[in-house]
């Protein structure tokens, strides 16, 4: 059985389609945030996000295709940094 996730620190700094060559992606994942809200006698005055505790993926999908990608298999979405522009 493959991976669930990566997190997101694994994740290649620019992706392309390996199915029809688009860098139109959406990535889908989930992030746990640190936050503190303000109450006075019951009521919220203010909500601040104070930082991010994880973020993690769970996939990623080419907008121009429907192409879809598992943790497994992000490495093929990678673009190599010698072709980047």
């Amino acid at each position: 059985m493959g991976k669930e996730y990566i997190v997101m620190s694994e994740l290649p700094r620019r992706l392309r389609c390996p199915y029809c060559g688009s860098t139109h992606i959406a990535i889908h994942g989930a992030r746990k945030v640190e936050f503190v809200i303000e109450e006075n006698d019951g009521e919220k005055i203010n909500e601040s996000q104070t930082g991010i505790e994880w973020e993690v993926v769970y996939g990623v999908a080419c907008l121009e295709c429907g192409g879809y990608g598992d943790p497994d298999e992000i490495h093929r979405w990678e673009i190599p940094s010698s072709t980047e522009k």
